[in-house]
């Protein structure tokens, strides 16, 4: 065993959401007195039994996709046998949608069902089908889409549907057998009316939250991904989401990142874009943050446009 860190450590631990395992660290000859040392410094945080942060990339304050990562991989590295499943498999497949926290969760082989502190072993009646994901266990989408969606938000659960679908790691066929493998479950009859409302067209999980409050307050199903074009043909905007007015025309709404339309280029870019949409007909153009979509002012000002 050596008391020096080989820089191999430091990058897997940075493909590992900055962790290791104490058996990575034990097959790349780092001594056990050498990581104590690590931890009484401060330089590396022991986050579970066997599983340390080494502090190797910096993490922004809001990025909640480390934080799901992480989470995932405190699950796979906490045991030797562990195979992430539900939430933590659904995030090492890239689907967006997930709630901002997820816990740990894995199962373990028959006689194994004691995990770390704070990791969640689950049992399951048909633990269903896995894939190698670098160099661990994790279950294939649908297997995850089955354990996870029973206990999801509704907004999550057709967030993740849609993102599934967006990116291709499902088709709308699979829908079908993803509703068989759900009966029995608790909750599956609420998650009906999401695999039917399932759409890979939406292209961010906000989009799929503000479909769903629209169609939960009653409002019209809207068209997702609306395109308008002017009387030439040419491309005019394409709406996230979009309803058709009783008498011409279509309200068109986005639900806006500040990120990007906060910048000066962007807002010009926009102004022009919209003037454009008010321009060409009785189109009527609605442009939303986040926030309006939990606070109501997203469904209250999309139902005061279909009635003018």
């Amino acid at each position: 065993m050596t008391n020096t860190v080989p820089p191999e450590v430091f990058l897997l631990a940075c493909s590992q959401a900055n962790l290791v395992s104490t058996r990575q660290l034990r097959a790349h000859g780092v001594s056990e007195q050498h990581v104590a040392t690590r931890v009484r410094r401060r330089d590396w945080i022991r986050v579970t039994n066997g599983v340390y942060d080494l502090r190797c990339s910096p993490v922004e304050p809001h990025d909640h996709d480390h934080r799901r990562r992480r989470a995932a991989w405190i699950g796979l590295l906490s045991h030797p046998l562990a195979v992430a499943v539900g939430n933590c498999a659904l995030m090492l497949h890239g689907i967006e949608g997930l709630p901002r926290r997820i816990e740990p969760e894995i199962i373990l082989p028959a006689g194994h069902t004691t995990g770390s502190a704070g990791v969640r072993v689950r049992q399951f009646r048909r633990p269903g089908n896995v894939v190698k994901f670098r160099g661990q266990w994790i279950a294939e989408p649908i297997t995850a889409l089955v354990q996870a969606l029973p206990e999801l938000p509704r907004a999550n659960a057709l967030a993740v549907l849609d993102s599934a679908l967006h990116r291709e790691i499902i088709t709308s066929t699979d829908l079908a057998r993803i509703e068989r493998l759900l009966t029995g479950r608790r909750g599956v009859r609420a998650l009906r009316p999401l695999l039917g409302l399932a759409d890979g067209r939406a292209e961010s999980p906000m989009e799929s939250t503000a479909r769903l409050a629209s169609i939960d307050a009653g409002l019209p199903r809207p068209l997702v991904q609306l395109r308008l074009h002017d009387e030439s043909g040419r491309l005019i905007a394409r709406g996230d989401l979009g309803w058709a007015k009783r008498t011409s025309g279509y309200v068109l709404t986005e639900i806006d990142s500040r990120e990007f339309h906060d910048t000066a280029e962007a807002l010009f870019y926009d102004r022009a874009r919209q003037n454009a949409i008010v321009l060409s007909g009785d189109h009527t153009p609605l442009r939303f943050l986040a926030r309006d979509v939990y606070d109501g002012t997203f469904v209250r000002d999309v139902r005061r446009a279909l009635i003018r």
